[in-house]
């Protein structure tokens, strides 16, 4: 009965904080870029935008700023970001509208480093290039989190390290999981 009773107290819990954490807005800034289009030349001037909007606030964030001081920057430079944006499509010799909002909008999952920042409602700084209805890029701006590789190396593969990947005989190991949880509650 002990068990029954703990089961259902700990799946309240999963559910009501669940629920409410899907609601929340995560303390972060994000910057969102979306482009014209998904044409080769609107993804590179949404690229070129995105850093030269880096480039211009990434140091005003130093790590003794608070998010609320961060946020207050960008809320006073909206028209500025706009005439940064301007800016990169008048030296492609491109002429369309870009605008520029703090909005809060959802996320997926994103890992930077050793954090995680879950799915969810955060602010951003949102800069919409034209129609808009091109593919996007966004990163974390407070904390600075926008890692951008210029170098224009490859980025590196995702997955496992090749040390945990098998010898390559294709051979799989018999693995055996156990929960002490599992079974204190399924075992008599």
């Amino acid at each position: 009965m002990k068990r029954v009773i703990l089961c259902a107290a700990v799946l309240v819990a999963v559910l009501f904080f669940s629920s409410a954490s899907g609601s929340a807005v995560y303390p972060a800034l994000r910057l969102h870029v979306i482009a014209n289009s998904d044409t080769q030349l609107d993804q590179e001037v949404k690229l070129k935008i995105r850093d030269e909007i880096l480039k211009t606030y990434t140091p005003l964030f130093s790590a003794d700023a608070t998010r609320s001081e961060c946020r207050d920057i960008l809320a006073g430079s909206l028209d500025e970001v706009e005439a940064i944006a301007s800016g990169v499509l008048e030296e492609e010799g491109m002429d369309m509208p870009v605008a520029a909002s703090l909005a809060v909008e959802r996320f997926p999952a994103r890992v930077y480093g050793e954090t995680l920042y879950p799915q969810g409602r955060y602010e951003a700084l949102r800069v919409v290039v034209g129609e808009g209805s091109g593919r996007n890029w966004w990163c974390v701006m407070f904390p600075p989190l926008c890692v951008v590789d210029t170098s224009g190396k490859d980025e590196p593969k995702l997955g496992p390290p090749a040390e945990l990947m098998g010898d390559g005989s294709g051979e799989k190991e018999k693995m055996e999981v156990h929960s002490r949880i599992w079974d204190w509650l399924f075992k008599p």
